[in-house]
């Protein structure tokens, strides 16, 4: 896939320890992955800065399961889906966002996060197929020509979804592997099925 986890928003505290900054994290998130602010800018536009629902926690979830997929430590993983919700402009404490995201997902338990992306990747096929998720024109296209055709911005976020789930996929092992396919290929039926 391309995509090697590196740590970022290293600092060095009074002390001469490394520590975690997660404004640095922010910054070097959002060189190496501009995409991550835009999206996050998006899910969080107009919700309450107090508060976290369900779509952000789910979009910060998702990133920082690609950082554990792709090498990054629990500790390193968390800190990821904080960042992703300071991004998103969330006003708590460096500590509560990851206490939040730590609440929400096990990064060591392979089968829960690939179920986890299974459910991001669910959210996404559906807001593609309704247009929602596409961007304006191409939604529009599809409203007007009744195609049911995906391209542009909705079939290029169902396949990174889909990419996704699969490294976490990889990951299992035996029953898991066979469970967790099982499960994509009922939620993919369901999809479908609801959208066409």
């Amino acid at each position: 896939m391309g995509f090697v986890y590196t740590d970022v928003g290293e600092k060095l505290d009074e002390t001469g320890q490394k520590t975690q900054d997660l404004s640095a994290k922010i910054e070097a998130l959002s060189k190496i992955n501009p995409d991550v602010k835009v999206k996050a800018s998006n899910i969080s536009a107009g919700n309450p800065l107090d508060s976290v629902n369900a779509e952000e926690m789910g979009f910060a979830v998702s990133q920082a399961i690609s950082a554990r997929i792709h090498g990054a430590s629990v500790k390193a993983a968390t800190e990821t889906g904080a960042a992703v919700l300071k991004m998103m402009g969330k006003q708590f404490e460096d500590s509560q966002l990851e206490l939040m995201i730590k609440a929400k997902i096990d990064f060591d338990n392979f089968e829960e996060m690939a179920n986890e992306q299974l459910n991001q990747l669910s959210t996404t096929m559906s807001k593609a197929s309704k247009g929602t998720g596409a961007g304006f024109w191409e939604g529009l296209g599809r409203v007007f020509n009744g195609s049911g055709d995906l391209r542009g911005k909705g079939a290029q976020a169902i396949k990174e979804g889909v990419d996704e789930w699969y490294a976490t996929f990889d990951k299992l092992e035996g029953q898991a592997r066979e469970k967790a396919f099982n499960k994509m290929s009922k939620e993919v039926n369901q999809s479908m099925q609801a959208t066409f």
